[in-house]
């Protein structure tokens, strides 16, 4: 305080204000560093398809086990497999990108012998770049397609990425994994793959 009053009694009043204002900027950026790391610590948001509004009641409903997909989402070579895990993915998505390296171990384990499920990545029409995303993130083995946001939020009923869809060639849901994943969800997905 005594260094306060010598600074204005010898009229540096500029050099205060400057020193007040630098560490107030120094208190900003340090908080919003915090929240940052606070928000990619807990897996960050995920990437929502649809309406940013609330959806209404009436609206379509998230997409459950049990629920039945159209099998003319699946890629025609995949057909023929027992089972098909669907990648809903978004080139714009922060967990899918930092979840890239999961994904690449979901597709090794589907091509394990003795394994019958196939791995498709699906990604809203937006996504212009979508091709070359997956084949660079993803692998060359990826088979990689788009559908409209439209299709996606109401035929399929999946609102966000990153979605993961287990289902049977005849379109029934057998599991639906949404969001940032944890250990527990990866080892149960990998297992529900291989079994």
């Amino acid at each position: 305080m005594i260094e306060v009053l010598r600074i204005m009694k010898d009229g540096r009043i500029s050099q205060l204000s400057e020193a007040i204002a630098n560490l107030a900027i120094i208190g900003l950026t340090i908080g919003i560093a915090g929240i940052y790391i606070s928000n990619t610590a807990r897996g960050g948001r995920a990437y929502r398809i649809g309406p940013t509004t609330p959806l209404p009641s009436s609206g379509p409903k998230p997409l459950e086990k049990g629920n039945a997909l159209p099998v003319t989402v699946f890629p025609a070579d995949l057909k023929d497999r027992s089972r098909i895990l669907l990648l809903v993915l978004s080139t714009d998505c922060s967990i899918c990108r930092r979840e890239t390296s999961f994904y690449r171990d979901l597709i090794l384990a589907s091509t394990q012998r003795g394994n019958d499920v196939a791995v498709a990545a699906l990604f809203p029409d937006t996504n212009q770049d979508f091709h070359e995303y997956a084949q660079v993130h993803l692998g060359s083995k990826i088979h990689a397609t788009s559908m409209s946001v439209s299709d996606l939020t109401q035929s399929l009923h999946i609102m966000e990425t990153p979605t993961l869809v287990l289902c049977e060639s005849n379109g029934r849901v057998l599991n639906v994994w949404s969001g940032a994943s944890d250990t527990k969800s990866r080892r149960e997905i990998l297992q529900k793959l291989r079994g």
